[in-house]
Parts: C-alpha cells; sequence; structure tokens
C-alpha cells in the first residue's frame, strides 16, 4: 500500500499542524518509494467517469479520423500519437500504446506565443461535442491539486510554503490520455521501464490495473486501482532539483492478458526557463550538489527527443 497524502490542507497556504504533518508524510514518500496516492483533490466521481468516458469514445475512433490531429503535425507536441510511436525504455520494444495530449491552449495574442516558445501554444482536438471542455476542466482541477503538493513539498523542504507558485504561473504541465490494447504474450510489455521526465505525474487508472513501480532496492510493486484516487510519482526534474533525496522511481506497465487498459497522466512541469538547481536543503557537505544548473525546457526537450521518433527524423 502507497502513503496517502492530503494535499487540500495546503490550499490556503498557510503552515498549520495539519500543513506539516502531511508534508513529512509526503517528504518521507518522497524519499523512500517515490510514489504515492492523494485524495481530496476537488475531482468527484463524476469526474473520474467523463474523462474516461471520454478516453473510450476518443480512441475508438478510426484511426485516419485521429490522425487528422497527428501529433507528428504539431509544432508544440500535442495531438494523438499512433502505437508505436513512443520508445520509453531503449531495452525494449516501442510502446504498445495510443496517446492523446494537450496542454495550456493559448492564442496567437499570448506573449509566450508571440515569442514563439514551442512550450506554448494550441492544442489540437477532435470534432466531437464536449471534448475540449471536458479535458480543460480536468486539466485545471489536476493543476490545482498539483500546485497543493509543491506547497506541502516546499514546507518539508524547508521553503516558504508558496515557494512553487511563481515558477508554475506558466506551467507547461501535460494532460494525456492514453489506451493500452490487449495484449496478447506474456512477455510483451505495454510500456517499457521508465523514470517520467518532470516534476510530478498525477494518474488516474482504470480497474484493469498493470502499472508496477520499483524502489531503491526493492523488487517490482503492482499498484491497485483505487475508485478516485491519484497515483502521484517524482519525475526526473524533481529528482535533480532535490539532489537525488527524492527519487524518480522506475515503473512499468504490464496489464492482464487479453484487455484494454485506460489511463489518464498529468505531468505537472514549470514554466519554461525555470532554472533547475539543488534546493539548499538538499545539499550537505557530506553530500554535494550532484547536477549542473539546467533550464526545465531543456531537459524536457532532451528527453522528448530521445523517446519520440518523429521527433529524430
Amino acid at each position: 500500500m502507497l502513503p496517502l497524502i492530503d494535499p487540500s490542507v495546503a490550499q490556503a497556504r498557510t503552515i498549520t499542524p495539519a500543513v506539516r504533518m502531511e508534508a513529512e508524510k509526503l517528504h518521507r514518500a518522497c524519499r523512500d518509494i517515490g510514489f504515492f496516492t492523494v485524495k481530496n483533490t476537488g475531482l468527484s466521481t463524476e469526474a473520474f467517469v467523463d474523462i474516461f468516458t471520454l478516453a473510450h469514445r476518443f480512441f475508438a475512433l478510426p484511426l485516419e479520423e485521429k490522425m487528422r490531429i497527428s501529433i507528428e503535425n504539431s509544432s508544440h507536441h500535442r495531438g494523438y500519437g499512433k502505437v508505436g510511436a513512443e520508445q520509453l525504455s531503449p531495452e525494449t520494444p516501442a510502446d504498445f500504446k495510443e496517446t492523446f495530449d494537450m496542454s495550456r491552449d493559448l492564442d496567437a495574442t499570448h506573449p509566450k506565443m508571440r515569442a514563439g516558445d514551442p512550450f506554448y501554444g494550441p492544442n489540437q482536438y477532435p470534432q466531437f461535442e464536449g471534448f475540449k471542455e471536458i479535458v480543460e476542466r480536468h486539466y485545471q482541477r489536476l493543476s490545482e491539486t498539483g500546485l497543493n503538493l509543491l506547497a506541502l513539498m516546499a514546507v518539508s523542504l524547508e521553503l516558504p510554503i508558496d515557494y512553487f507558485d511563481p515558477l508554475f504561473e506558466d506551467q507547461t504541465s501535460v494532460l494525456r490520455m492514453i489506451h493500452y490494447p490487449p495484449i496478447t504474450d506474456k512477455g510483451q510489455i505495454s510500456a517499457g521501464v521508465h523514470t517520467d521526465y518532470g516534476c510530478l505525474t498525477l494518474l488516474a487508472q482504470d480497474a484493469v490495473g498493470g502499472l508496477e513501480v520499483k524502489p531503491r532496492g526493492q523488487d517490482w510493486i503492482r499498484v491497485p486501482y483505487e475508485p478516485d484516487m491519484l497515483v502521484v510519482n517524482i519525475g526526473d526534474l524533481m529528482q535533480r532539483w532535490s539532489n537525488d533525496v527524492f527519487q524518480s522511481t522506475p515503473h512499468r506497465v504490464i496489464p492482464p492478458l487479453g484487455v484494454d487498459r485506460y489511463s489518464i497522466p498529468f505531468f505537472l512541469e514549470p514554466n519554461t526557463k525555470t532554472r533547475v538547481e539543488c534546493f539548499p536543503s538538499c545539499v550537505t557537505p557530506e553530500m554535494p550538489c550532484r547536477y549542473e544548473p539546467i533550464f526545465s525546457d531543456d531537459w524536457i526537450t532532451s528527453r522528448f527527443n530521445q523517446t519520440y521518433a518523429y521527433r529524430q527524423k
């Protein structure tokens, strides 16, 4: 069982006994496992039903229709990714999944758009009623939950509780819908062993299951499905930021044979040009800073380029 965190206690950005308690629990989870679950996210049962129903509807469309919004046509890495488009582990074949990615939908007048930053731009949506409204509402709720988690993390790292807020005002977070078609071979992996690229991943998974994680020095652990709960994990960027105090834990997806699996991860990422260097509380004479400073968007871009075949052409 993964640790359970309540991020809602940090909503007011005031340090209370409840905030300190949840921050301590969060710090232990990030340090020891790199994975935890969250409650009180502001997402109702109906919200989870709506987003998964939408995913089923979208991936059931004919391939020709989905390819009209192919991610390969986007300058901002948004849209539909067909089966085999992504290879998370170089040790295994391309992932057996199809995806849809979206982020903040900015028009041409926005300063980030005028500056030509590739992390900001328009989304590509399929043409059926309600799609845009549901995914954007889900994106906003997960963004709020993620920022509350970062507030708890700030307290645990001896930083001001609102330390991360300005760094995520123009966040480049991505909401993704994933469909894993049925696998028929016990040796087949839907998503290869990998760590996530960024800061935090907030995952909604269906009852099929199949997510497995491998904390340091432990065997693989299967993460059970819990209704209306999110599974959260640390990404590589946060591991760098914390000087390896927090761990970006390897994980993979191996669903049961012969069934479809759907998941909805939200990748919480900061503003572009956010300078990522070791937090002072994570640096000691015994453990000096292990990483050179890096801009967040340079790091994410390098990982995208290694993972997606279309970006290597």
